[in-house]
């Protein structure tokens, strides 16, 4: 039968031996067993022991120190664990186990659950108030244990679950890295067992190749003046030499003495990347087929019209430069040269002896020719381009002042690329009954309307392209340019 203890020196050591004991618990595994080890060892209990209640309401001893029965000690004291979990307080009180016992429940908070602590004296007389208190004070120090190895093991586990690296990193002035913690993922990610990166960091830092170590290196050059986290994308050569696509993610801290720690993430995005790159060639192999289609489209107009042979053409090229001249984006160029090449795609609908008429036209015969804008558009309008080719069929007839057709539009209702359209096609059309102008004719056609019938930044750059001698800066590029189009405009 065990000794209860007593005295103020016996009771100091006691509490002290469990807090030592209690804080150097690193592991769940049989915890508690483990803490009822500590009572039974520090304390001299006849009774130790942990219950709880399950989801469904029933009560359970998760463990009894010396093997005791748990259903004989549950019967026994299920009033006092019952109360004890209602409302919070401890309970004692002399039960009736293999002879009377004086027995303490005490709660105990963990994991966001109330379980309690079971101690008793083989004896007849109840337990003291000092005692009492001794194994409250006992269960606070069970309680803060409880709750240190619950949130690190769990911490742990949820890291090492995460199907992902997660890393913590020390980077030292002197340039050197080491991994203080890597999880169990790092193995999925790179194929390398964390061990090897604990020992050494070079087993990720040296797979890198010189430009993605610079970008790496810059990136993890973090001062407490700039603590951002840092993202940056990695190609990585795998144990196997097999190329990975990675993003390190991290955020820094300063542990002291220059050091930068660093707590992050490595992604793997090798099967993102490789997707992508497939969506890119699949993208780069419609639009060379729709080019195509686009140009087959355009020979076909042209062998329509022979007068027209090649201007849809040439008013792409034309418009092409002007825009670069302009300064617009590529991908906005290149939409405009793809409406160039088939503005003119609703002439289709315009019976051919009009379009080869040698002599001016009736006002019935040019609203039939008109015509072709809203044609073209109805043709092109249900093809998904990634540009507004339609609108720019639609529209490249009208005028600034709102003098165009076909709906009279004005300003800026006429898109950029509709504006920059109708001043090449009027300088480089050709009809039997009407030659092109020549080059002097045309720009001093573009200078008058500038402004009024053409947009004016438009023009400018329409004369600038012309013009041999227009920039200094653009010397031959000018001239050959002026060259490229003459032959346009005679």
């Amino acid at each position: 039968m065990g000794t209860p203890l007593s005295g103020r020196s016996a009771h100091l050591d006691a509490i002290t031996r469990t807090a030592q004991y209690v804080a150097g618990l690193s592991s769940d595994a049989g915890l508690w067993g483990e803490l009822c080890r500590v009572l039974t060892t520090f304390f001299h209990t006849d009774i130790a022991a942990f219950a709880g209640r399950r989801p469904d309401g029933t009560l359970l001893v998760y463990h009894a120190a010396g093997g005791r029965p748990s259903g004989r000690l549950l019967s026994a004291c299920r009033t006092l664990i019952g109360q004890v979990m209602d409302n919070g307080f401890l309970a004692a009180e002399v039960v009736e186990l293999d002879g009377p016992c004086a027995v303490a429940v005490l709660p105990i908070q963990a994991a966001g659950r109330t379980d309690v602590m079971i101690v008793g004296h083989a004896r007849a007389k109840p337990l003291g108030r000092d005692l009492l208190n001794l194994y409250l004070a006992v269960a606070d120090l069970l309680q803060t244990a409880l709750a240190r190895l619950t949130s690190q093991h769990l911490l742990i586990r949820l890291a090492d679950n995460v199907p992902g690296m997660l890393f913590q990193l020390l980077v030292y002035p002197d340039g050197q890295r080491r991994f203080t913690y890597v999880n169990r993922g790092a193995a999925q990610v790179l194929g390398m067992p964390r061990d090897a990166l604990l020992r050494d960091a070079e087993g990720f830092f040296g797979r890198l190749d010189p430009e993605n170590r610079r970008r790496c290196d810059a990136a993890l050059r973090a001062t407490p003046d700039s603590p951002a986290p840092v993202a940056v994308d990695l190609v990585w050569a795998g144990v196997g030499e097999e190329v990975r696509y990675v993003v390190l993610k991290a955020a820094p801290h300063w542990p002291g003495d220059g050091t930068v720690g660093w707590d992050g993430a490595v992604e793997d995005v090798t099967a993102v990347r490789c997707a992508e790159a497939e969506r890119a060639r699949q993208a780069e192999r419609l639009k060379a087929a729709l080019l195509q289609t686009v140009h087959a489209v355009s020979l076909m107009l042209e062998k329509r019209d022979p007068y027209t042979a090649g201007h849809q053409r040439q008013v792409a090229e034309l418009a092409v430069r002007i825009a670069r001249e302009l300064r617009l984006p590529e991908e906005r160029i290149e939409g405009l040269h793809v409406g160039g090449l088939i503005h003119d795609i609703g002439k289709i609908a315009v019976p051919s002896e009009l379009l080869a008429k040698p002599t001016a036209l009736t006002p019935v015969e040019l609203e039939l020719i008109r015509q072709h804008a809203e044609a073209g558009y109805e043709i092109i309008r249900p093809v998904a381009f990634p540009w507004p080719v339609a609108e720019m069929i639609l529209q490249h007839h009208e005028r600034l002042d709102g003098s165009g057709y076909p709906h009279g539009l004005a300003g800026d209702a006429i898109i950029l690329e509709a504006r920059i359209l109708a001043v090449v096609d009027a300088m480089t059309s050709h009809r039997p009954y009407r030659p092109r102008r020549g080059l002097r004719s045309a720009l001093a056609e573009i200078r008058r309307g500038a402004g009024s019938v053409y947009d004016p930044a438009v023009a400018a750059a329409c004369v600038r392209v012309l013009q041999p001698d227009h920039d200094v800066r653009r010397g031959t590029r000018a001239h050959r340019l002026s060259a490229n189009h003459r032959g346009l405009l005679h």
